[in-house]
Order: structure tokens, then sequence, then C-alpha cells
């Protein structure tokens, strides 16, 4: 009897350790890789458009995140899962401007700043390309490491 209460204080101390374990690693478990596209929207002459709706598609999954400009034109979309994103930005009385081919890396600020020319809503602008990979909000160094720069490295073993 005495061996198997011994027993059953290891069995539950060692359950404790792993619940404590699972709960301390759910949080990492729970990010995904994300990024953010923000701007500021402003039309032909510079001012800052408030009220302006800018959409972001991910053409991957074709899942959309819409926010309303604010009163200085800037918009902030957040915690995006990263990917390749079509950016449509619309408002009343302006055309409206689609960026295509944007592409959107782990933990990159990615700044975008539609202009908008006056005109019906009914005039679509699209603006093709890749967005500059160029993180002007902070000071983190980052980038993809491709297979050849894996395999170039010193002591790599190739099959």
């Amino acid at each position: 009897m005495a061996g198997n209460q011994l027993g059953n204080k290891w069995w539950t101390i060692f359950a404790r350790i792993f619940a404590v374990a699972l709960l301390a690693a759910m949080p990492v478990l729970a990010q995904l890789p994300t990024g953010a596209i923000l701007g500021t929207v402003k039309d032909s002459s510079g001012a800052a458009v408030p009220g302006a709706t800018v959409t972001a598609r991910n053409t991957d999954t074709g899942a959309t995140r819409t926010v309303t400009t604010d009163n200085d034109g800037s918009y902030r979309l957040a915690a995006l899962p990263t990917g390749h994103y079509e950016l449509r930005t619309e408002k009343t009385g302006f055309q409206t401007e689609v960026e295509q081919g944007v592409t959107l890396t782990v933990a990159q600020e990615l700044v975008l700043n539609p202009a908008l020319k006056i005109g019906t809503t009914q005039t679509e602008v699209t603006v093709t390309g890749e967005a500059p990979l160029v993180n002007t909000t902070g000071a983190q160094v980052g980038g993809l490491v491709g297979n050849q720069q894996i395999e170039d490295l010193p002591g790599t073993i190739r099959t």
C-alpha cells in the first residue's frame, strides 16, 4: 500500500508539472506569424482623407479586413496573417485605388500611403508591383532565408 501511495504522489507531481508547462506554452503556440499594414490616405493635393475605407484582402485565402481612416487620414491593419494582399482604398467622391502584389512577411510593418484622385466611384485605379520591404516604423532587422542560403552555410551536410 505504501508503494502505491508513493507512485500516486509522483504521478500527481508529474501531472502538475506537465499542466504548468502546457499552460506556459499555450500563448506561444497560439501566436501565428503576423504583420501589419499601415499608412496615411491622402488626396492628390497631399491633404489627409479622413473616413476612407481601407480593405486588405489576402489573395491566398480570400480573407478580408477593413478599417476606416482617422481624422488625420491614418489607418492600421494590425495582426494580419503573413501572405499576399491586395489593398483597396475607397471614399465617395474619389476614384477607388487598388494596390496589388503586396507581400507581408513575419513581424513586418508595411507602410502603404494610398493617394486618392478626385473622381467618381465608378473609376478604379490599380497599382501593381511589389511593395518595398523597408521598415520605416522600427529599428528591427529581419529577413527571409531561402533553401540555397541554408545549403551554402558552412558545415551544412548535403544529401
